[in-house]
Protein backbone atom coordinates (compact mmCIF):
# COMPACT_ATOMS: atom_id res chain seq x y z
CA UNK A 1 0.00 0.00 0.00
CA UNK A 2 1.22 3.03 -0.94
CA UNK A 3 1.28 5.89 1.53
CA UNK A 4 -0.51 8.65 0.41
CA UNK A 5 1.28 11.63 2.19
CA UNK A 6 4.40 10.75 0.75
CA UNK A 7 2.84 10.90 -2.67
CA UNK A 8 1.63 14.13 -2.12
CA UNK A 9 4.46 14.89 -0.52
CA UNK A 10 6.40 14.09 -3.68
CA UNK A 11 4.06 15.66 -5.88
CA UNK A 12 4.36 18.93 -4.08
CA UNK A 13 8.39 18.77 -4.05
CA UNK A 14 8.53 18.24 -7.86
CA UNK A 15 5.62 20.72 -8.80
CA UNK A 16 7.40 23.47 -7.03
CA UNK A 17 10.89 22.61 -8.22
CA UNK A 18 13.16 24.13 -10.94
CA UNK A 19 12.76 22.44 -14.64
CA UNK A 20 15.79 20.83 -15.40
CA UNK A 21 15.22 20.62 -18.97
CA UNK A 22 17.59 22.59 -21.12
CA UNK A 23 14.42 25.32 -22.15
CA UNK A 24 12.92 25.37 -19.02
CA UNK A 25 8.94 25.03 -19.69
CA UNK A 26 6.73 22.44 -20.96
CA UNK A 27 6.93 21.96 -24.67
CA UNK A 28 4.08 24.01 -26.56
CA UNK A 29 1.92 21.17 -28.26
CA UNK A 30 1.81 18.99 -24.97
CA UNK A 31 1.85 22.01 -22.92
CA UNK A 32 -2.34 21.32 -21.76
CA UNK A 33 -1.87 18.06 -21.03
CA UNK A 34 0.96 18.31 -19.12
CA UNK A 35 -1.19 20.95 -17.11
CA UNK A 36 -4.45 18.63 -17.25
CA UNK A 37 -2.39 15.80 -15.65
CA UNK A 38 -0.87 17.44 -12.58
CA UNK A 39 -4.25 18.93 -11.75
CA UNK A 40 -5.76 15.65 -11.09
CA UNK A 41 -5.21 14.01 -7.28
CA UNK A 42 -3.47 10.78 -8.28
CA UNK A 43 -0.65 11.41 -10.90
CA UNK A 44 1.91 14.41 -11.63
CA UNK A 45 4.33 14.37 -14.58
CA UNK A 46 8.28 14.35 -13.98
CA UNK A 47 9.67 14.34 -17.04
CA UNK A 48 8.07 14.80 -21.02
CA UNK A 49 8.69 15.90 -24.90
CA UNK A 50 6.08 16.51 -27.02
CA UNK A 51 8.72 14.98 -30.11
CA UNK A 52 11.09 16.89 -31.85
CA UNK A 53 13.68 16.85 -34.78
CA UNK A 54 17.36 17.16 -34.10
CA UNK A 55 20.48 17.54 -35.96
CA UNK A 56 23.60 17.20 -33.31
CA UNK A 57 27.45 16.59 -33.56
CA UNK A 58 28.48 13.40 -31.46
CA UNK A 59 30.83 14.01 -28.58
CA UNK A 60 33.34 12.53 -27.71
CA UNK A 61 32.90 9.49 -24.89
CA UNK A 62 35.19 11.22 -22.43
CA UNK A 63 33.81 14.74 -22.85
CA UNK A 64 29.71 13.65 -22.98
CA UNK A 65 26.91 15.52 -24.39
CA UNK A 66 26.68 16.82 -28.01
CA UNK A 67 26.74 20.00 -30.31
CA UNK A 68 23.04 20.75 -31.38
CA UNK A 69 22.62 21.86 -34.88
CA UNK A 70 18.98 22.23 -35.51
CA UNK A 71 16.24 21.26 -32.84
CA UNK A 72 12.57 21.93 -32.74
CA UNK A 73 9.36 20.53 -31.62
CA UNK A 74 7.62 21.25 -35.13
CA UNK A 75 8.19 20.60 -38.68
CA UNK A 76 11.32 21.87 -40.29
CA UNK A 77 12.45 22.80 -43.52
CA UNK A 78 14.99 20.83 -45.12
CA UNK A 79 17.47 24.11 -46.04
CA UNK A 80 17.60 24.45 -42.09
CA UNK A 81 19.61 21.13 -42.19
CA UNK A 82 21.80 21.70 -45.06
CA UNK A 83 22.97 24.72 -43.91
CA UNK A 84 23.67 23.66 -40.34
CA UNK A 85 25.49 20.70 -42.09
CA UNK A 86 27.70 23.56 -44.30
CA UNK A 87 28.50 25.67 -41.00
CA UNK A 88 29.83 22.88 -39.52
CA UNK A 89 33.80 22.63 -39.89
CA UNK A 90 34.26 20.01 -37.05
CA UNK A 91 35.67 16.57 -38.45
CA UNK A 92 32.90 14.62 -36.24
CA UNK A 93 29.76 12.55 -37.46
CA UNK A 94 26.40 14.30 -37.28
CA UNK A 95 23.45 12.60 -36.55
CA UNK A 96 19.51 13.26 -38.13
CA UNK A 97 16.85 12.30 -35.58
CA UNK A 98 13.07 12.35 -34.95
CA UNK A 99 11.78 11.25 -31.43
CA UNK A 100 8.30 11.03 -30.73
CA UNK A 101 6.82 12.14 -27.80
CA UNK A 102 7.43 10.56 -24.30
CA UNK A 103 5.84 11.17 -20.78
CA UNK A 104 6.85 10.18 -17.55
CA UNK A 105 4.06 9.66 -14.83
CA UNK A 106 4.42 9.39 -10.99
CA UNK A 107 1.09 7.91 -9.92
CA UNK A 108 -0.86 7.16 -6.60
CA UNK A 109 -1.58 3.57 -6.55
CA UNK A 110 -1.06 0.42 -9.40
CA UNK A 111 -4.66 0.35 -10.01
CA UNK A 112 -5.21 4.22 -11.25
CA UNK A 113 -1.18 3.95 -13.48
CA UNK A 114 -2.48 0.66 -14.86
CA UNK A 115 -5.85 2.45 -16.16
CA UNK A 116 -3.66 4.99 -17.28
CA UNK A 117 -1.54 2.85 -19.27
CA UNK A 118 -4.74 1.19 -21.02
CA UNK A 119 -5.71 4.47 -22.04
CA UNK A 120 -1.58 4.41 -23.60
CA UNK A 121 -1.20 1.44 -25.16
CA UNK A 122 -4.94 1.86 -26.67
CA UNK A 123 -4.14 4.66 -27.85
CA UNK A 124 -0.76 3.08 -29.98
CA UNK A 125 2.08 3.90 -27.34
CA UNK A 126 2.54 0.25 -27.27
CA UNK A 127 6.61 0.39 -25.86
CA UNK A 128 4.68 1.98 -22.51
CA UNK A 129 5.16 0.65 -19.36
CA UNK A 130 4.99 0.69 -15.34
CA UNK A 131 7.94 0.91 -12.61
CA UNK A 132 7.41 -0.24 -9.00
CA UNK A 133 10.47 0.99 -7.15
CA UNK A 134 11.89 0.04 -4.00
CA UNK A 135 9.93 2.59 -1.72
CA UNK A 136 6.30 1.70 -3.62
CA UNK A 137 7.08 4.53 -6.12
CA UNK A 138 4.62 3.96 -9.53
CA UNK A 139 6.12 5.23 -12.40
CA UNK A 140 4.25 5.03 -15.44
CA UNK A 141 6.27 5.66 -19.11
CA UNK A 142 4.37 6.50 -22.33
CA UNK A 143 6.11 6.19 -25.45
CA UNK A 144 6.30 4.82 -28.78
CA UNK A 145 9.31 3.31 -31.13
CA UNK A 146 7.53 5.70 -33.89
CA UNK A 147 10.78 7.87 -34.94
CA UNK A 148 13.89 7.78 -36.72
CA UNK A 149 17.88 7.89 -36.69
CA UNK A 150 20.36 8.35 -39.46
CA UNK A 151 23.96 9.71 -39.82
CA UNK A 152 24.42 12.57 -42.46
CA UNK A 153 28.21 13.19 -42.04
CA UNK A 154 30.58 10.64 -41.12
CA UNK A 155 33.35 12.69 -42.09
CA UNK A 156 34.79 15.98 -44.44
CA UNK A 157 34.43 13.40 -47.30
CA UNK A 158 31.69 11.15 -47.29
CA UNK A 159 28.23 12.55 -46.12
CA UNK A 160 24.72 12.33 -47.99
CA UNK A 161 23.07 14.23 -50.64
CA UNK A 162 21.15 17.84 -50.13
CA UNK A 163 18.28 15.48 -52.48
CA UNK A 164 18.84 12.56 -49.52
CA UNK A 165 18.11 15.06 -46.72
CA UNK A 166 14.94 16.59 -48.49
CA UNK A 167 13.15 13.53 -48.78
CA UNK A 168 14.43 13.05 -45.31
CA UNK A 169 12.94 15.59 -43.67
CA UNK A 170 9.46 15.25 -45.64
CA UNK A 171 9.75 11.88 -43.56
CA UNK A 172 10.68 13.27 -40.11
CA UNK A 173 8.22 15.97 -40.66
CA UNK A 174 5.34 13.73 -41.71
CA UNK A 175 6.14 11.21 -38.19
CA UNK A 176 6.05 14.47 -36.06
CA UNK A 177 2.83 15.40 -37.92
CA UNK A 178 1.31 11.85 -36.84
CA UNK A 179 3.08 12.32 -33.41
CA UNK A 180 0.90 15.22 -32.61
CA UNK A 181 -2.24 13.60 -34.01
CA UNK A 182 -1.44 10.53 -31.71
CA UNK A 183 -0.98 12.94 -28.27
CA UNK A 184 -4.34 14.65 -28.86
CA UNK A 185 -6.24 11.53 -29.21
CA UNK A 186 -4.39 10.28 -25.91
CA UNK A 187 -5.49 13.72 -24.05
CA UNK A 188 -8.97 13.06 -25.22
CA UNK A 189 -9.00 9.85 -23.95
CA UNK A 190 -7.34 10.24 -21.01
CA UNK A 191 -9.87 13.50 -20.18
CA UNK A 192 -12.83 10.65 -20.78
CA UNK A 193 -11.64 8.41 -18.20
CA UNK A 194 -9.46 10.71 -15.57
CA UNK A 195 -11.49 13.57 -14.21
CA UNK A 196 -10.57 15.72 -10.89
CA UNK A 197 -11.85 13.85 -7.60
CA UNK A 198 -10.87 16.98 -5.92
Amino acid sequence: MVNLDVFDKQKKESLTGLDHSKKGTFDAPIHDLIVYINSLHDFFTTSSCSGRIIVFVEGDAKKKGCKWLVTSHDVIQHTQVIEAIEGEVELKPIVFKCESFILHVQCRTQEVAQEMLKVAMECGYRNSGLMIGKKKKIMLAVRTSHGLEVPLVFNNQARVSNEYIEELVKLANSKLEENFIRINKFFDRFKATFKDVD
